[in-house]
C-alpha cells in the first residue's frame, strides 16, 4: 500500500481568489448571456443587493471565531493528565476536548463541535459560526 508522506497543512490565500473570480464569472454570464435584454438600473440593484450579503456573509463566517478550545493558564499538562483520560485530551493543543471538538491540522487548534475547514472561508466552521457559514452558503 502507497501512502502519502506526512505534510504540514497551511491557510490557503488561493483559493479566496478563486472565489471571488467565479462569483464574477458568475455575474458576467447572468448579465451579459443569460438576461441581456434587462434595463440597467436591473442589474445595478439586484448585483448589489446580491453583492453586499455575498461580501457581508463571506466575511462574518471567514472573520468569525469557530469556538476555538482556549487552555487553562493556571494548570499545568500533567495535571490535567493526572485528572482527565488521556483520550479526552489533545496532546497538540493540551486543552479537554469536548464530545464533539476535533483538532484542525491546518489551523492548529482545537474547535469545538467542529464541521469542517472550509478552503473557501479559510476558516474552520464549528459551534459559534455554523449560521454565518450557512447564511454564506445560501
Amino acid at each position: 500500500m502507497i501512502k502519502a508522506p506526512l505534510v504540514k497543512l497551511e491557510k490557503n490565500r488561493r483559493s479566496e481568489i478563486l472565489f471571488w473570480v467565479i462569483n464574477a464569472l458568475v455575474f458576467f454570464i447572468m448579465w451579459f448571456i443569460l438576461f441581456p435584454n434587462h434595463p440597467a438600473w436591473y442589474y445595478a440593484v439586484s448585483s448589489s443587493l446580491i453583492g453586499v450579503k455575498m461580501l457581508v456573509s463571506y466575511v462574518m463566517a471567514m472573520r468569525k471565531d469557530p469556538g476555538v478550545l482556549k487552555q487553562a493558564e493556571d494548570v499545568e499538562f500533567m495535571e490535567i493528565l493526572k485528572i482527565f483520560d488521556p483520550s479526552e485530551v489533545c496532546a497538540e493543543c493540551k486543552v479537554i476536548r469536548t464530545a464533539r471538538s476535533r483538532h484542525c491540522n491546518v489551523c492548529g487548534v482545537c474547535v469545538e463541535r467542529m464541521d469542517h475547514h472550509c478552503s473557501w472561508l479559510n476558516n474552520c466552521v464549528g459551534v459559534k459560526n455554523h449560521n454565518d457559514y450557512l447564511f454564506f452558503v445560501m
